[in-house]
């Protein structure tokens, strides 16, 4: 897989258009590694800010987003951060998330995949069922001094199904959801 770094405090990643991501890192080996800072933007529906994905190797694919990064999605079906299938990974420091749209989670991890939240961290979603965390079917997101903030009908703050873990170090850590659940 393919390898990048991106280096400096003032990277910006904007996306326009459907199905189109910000960040992904989609093969055996391949890895997106921020050495500083990125503000990432998507407009479009069903467009990720930050995918890593690995459906079928066994070699990570792995995505490093600095510290201090931001990203933002503005439509329907379209996720802030999403670690997919085994041996896929996101680490973040003092992170910013934000989505408005429909079903636009801000943080998920599905089969077997893992998400780490360091520092200070922020998460909101506005929209029916945006949830602000979601892991399923085995995965796990684990985040520290995490506020957590959403809105819109039946958007949980922490949404955890099928063998999966969430851990939220409580010591600075809020959850706030308007019409979903804490």
């Amino acid at each position: 897989g393919g390898k990048i770094t991106l280096f400096g405090q003032n990277n910006k990643i904007t996306t326009h258009g459907e199905k189109v991501y910000g960040i992904i890192a989609s093969r055996s080996g391949s890895s997106v590694v921020i050495d500083g800072k990125v503000d990432v933007v998507t407009t479009g529906e069903k467009s990720n800010g930050v995918v890593a994905t690995n459906a079928t190797d066994t070699d990570l694919s792995y995505i490093n987003l600095g510290i201090n990064s931001s990203v933002s999605t503005k439509s329907i079906n379209s996720y802030g951060l999403v670690s997919n299938h085994a041996n896929s990974l996101i680490d973040a420091q003092n992170i910013t998330v934000s989505t408005i749209g429909d079903d636009s989670i801000g943080i998920f991890a599905d089969d077997l995949a893992v998400v780490n939240l360091v520092g200070k961290n922020n998460i909101s979603t506005s929209g029916l069922s945006a949830h602000g965390i979601q892991a399923t079917n085995s995965s796990i997101i684990n985040a520290a001094n995490t506020q957590i903030e959403t809105s819109g009908l039946g958007a949980n703050a922490i949404n955890s199904g099928t063998k999966a873990t969430v851990n939220i170090e409580q010591q600075n850590s809020n959850l706030y959801s308007i019409n979903g659940s804490s």
